[in-house]
């Protein structure tokens, strides 16, 4: 069978994302590709491909693309006959990823910004994410009816366990302004888009710096902090502010989900300078 014919039947049984995306790409790569075709050499092949490819694949992208191959041929290893050799090929070397959180101050800021009803909305979801860590997925279900005295009950959708998230009076107040009324939010990459520009709005401009490998070349640009604004900076800023306010890892992961502390800490984002302004007051530096 071609591997995009496959492709197509396991995105109709998983509903994967982006899987008729890595099979356009395996087409461009090799047309005619069957799904029995994969080995070693071939895989590595694919993986060149994408390092060298027009559109400049980052790091982190082909390495996606890599494990939903795998993902792929996994499934079609119970049914036909594959070598295993592309389970062998490595994964590029991960790199450092940029990622930026909005501090207490921002989202007061945020939630003080007059706004139209559709911009109002897109603001007001955002801000419960920063004050539930709720995934963009999860927190767009979120009722009234899933408030409970002090606490939101809410069953997510990739974990499939409830979590019980104590409510934030900014977020009891955004429930109560919008009552049953709280408008259902646009798709995901809309969201972003209207975020960002939201966030542009209240003077996130600071300069953050991104180094990054394209082309098998490092890459440096500025960015203003606004433009790095997406739905997921909700869950990181409220794991990273619910860190500084000395809330205790094992307690963020109860309401975030995550199952270690090392995956939690990949949505805490403190740099050098905050880090030192947190610290200096420490006994060990302080001497005292």
């Amino acid at each position: 069978m071609l591997i995009k014919d496959y492709i197509a039947k396991v995105h109709e049984a998983t509903g994967r994302k982006n899987l008729n995306i890595l099979a356009g790409i395996l087409e461009e790569f090799h047309p005619g590709l069957k799904v029995d075709s994969f080995n070693f050499d071939l895989t590595t092949g694919f993986m060149e491909f994408l390092r060298t490819h027009p559109r400049g694949f980052r790091v982190a992208s082909i390495n996606y693309y890599y494990d939903t191959l795998c993902f792929v041929l996994n499934r079609a290893a119970r049914q036909y006959t594959i070598d295993d050799g592309y389970l062998d090929v490595r994964r590029l070397h991960r790199e450092e990823v940029t990622k930026v959180y909005l501090t207490i101050d921002e989202i007061h800021s945020l939630a003080a910004l007059r706004l139209r009803p559709a911009k109002a909305a897109i603001r007001d979801h955002f801000i419960v994410m920063c004050y539930t860590g709720l995934r963009f997925s999860d927190e767009k279900r979120l009722r009234p009816e899933h408030i409970s005295g002090d606490n939101i009950i809410i069953r997510t959708k990739k974990t499939r366990e409830n979590v019980v998230i104590p409510v934030h009076p900014i977020v009891r107040e955004i429930f109560s302004r919008w009552g049953k009324q709280f408008p259902r939010v646009p798709s995901q990459q809309c969201f972003s888009k209207s975020i960002k520009e939201i966030c542009r709005r209240i003077g996130l401009d600071e300069p953050v710096f991104i180094e990054y490998t394209r082309f098998k070349k490092i890459e440096r640009k500025f960015y203003h902090k606004w433009e790095l604004v997406s739905t997921h900076t909700g869950r990181r800023s409220f794991a990273t502010n619910a860190y500084l306010a000395g809330i205790q890892p094992a307690k963020i992961m109860l309401f975030t989900g995550h199952t270690t502390e090392q995956s939690l800490f990949k949505y805490i984002h403190i740099n050098k300078t905050e880090n030192a302004r947190e610290l200096v007051d420490h006994p060990f530096f302080s001497g005292k």
